[in-house]
């Protein structure tokens, strides 16, 4: 069985420039993780996305950077 996988992303920060044809997206975003027979891992993560704009209204993901946050107790 595939394990179930949950993602919650807060954007907190957008950059458009290049003539509107790059954004920087910043932010965070929470990872949850079940498999059958083992706990649930959580993971929570600061991210940086470099957006492209491709054709007409179309956006892709150029670049992704992501470092963890610290643990919460």
């Amino acid at each position: 069985a595939r394990p179930a996988i949950t993602i919650k992303v807060v954007s907190e920060d957008v950059f458009v420039h290049d003539e509107g044809t790059v954004a920087y997206q910043f932010g965070h975003y929470e990872e949850m993780i079940r498999s059958a027979g083992s706990p649930e891992s959580r993971y929570r993560n600061h991210f940086m996305a470099r957006w492209k704009k491709a054709t007409g209204e179309e956006w892709v993901i150029d670049r992704f950077y992501a470092t963890p946050m610290p643990q919460s107790n």
